[in-house]
């Protein structure tokens, strides 16, 4: 039984592998299950045996890359927020989210196709993922405020103008090519990005 069930686990794996590299490679829409079916080296009849509806499919690969939501506290550092270092919290931040990047960066190009085509996994993704980032680093914001520590601004678009420079870095990098032009130390860059934004939040 305990054989059966890894067996089970690792095809399910397989299909979603090969479903993420097909989605970045050609979208949602010009992905096929069949084709899905045949890199896999499977029959469609299985894809629909461990997903009987796509949208199943969808919210496991969301689910395989960011733990079903439970990994979203290892993208913000608990232990240095409540120290207040403010430099070593952006950082760390900025860091984990290009660190992540380069280990799947099949996994942005699957955001933006869903995002352009109107997909509902960038929907899955942000309900699950980014708003709670987005929360956990508002209110580290609104705490340094309240301690003097930052001048007053909107902590909501504050996170978004720092989670779109490192955001902006990353696809220029992957997407558009510019790793084959320029490489950069990626603590370098989150270290830039970091003090950047912190000189002008910082009182």
């Amino acid at each position: 039984m305990a054989k059966k069930k890894m067996a089970s686990e690792l095809r399910k794996k397989q299909i979603l592998n090969v479903a993420v590299r097909l989605f970045s490679q050609k979208g949602f829409s010009g992905t096929k299950t069949k084709e899905i079916a045949k890199k896999a080296g499977i029959s469609e009849a299985m894809i629909f045996r461990y997903f009987d509806k796509k949208e199943k499919l969808y919210s496991a690969i969301i689910n395989e890359k960011i733990g079903d939501g439970e990994k979203k506290e290892t993208f913000f550092p608990i232990e240095a927020a409540e120290k207040k270092e403010d430099l070593k919290v952006f950082e760390m931040i900025a860091l984990q989210l290009i660190e992540e990047n380069e280990k799947d960066s099949a996994f942005m190009r699957l955001l933006l196709f869903s995002a352009l085509e109107k997909h509902k996994l960038s929907e899955i993704f942000i309900q699950n993922y980014m708003l709670q980032l987005f929360m956990l680093f508002s209110n580290y914001i609104k705490k340094r405020i309240k301690d003097n520590a930052f001048i007053k601004v909107n902590p909501e678009i504050a996170v978004r103008g720092f989670i779109g420079m490192i955001l902006h870095y990353i696809i220029t990098q992957e997407i558009f090519g510019g790793k084959e032009l320029m490489r950069f130390s990626k603590e370098d860059v989150a270290t830039t990005f970091a003090a950047i934004f912190l000189s002008g939040i910082k009182k």
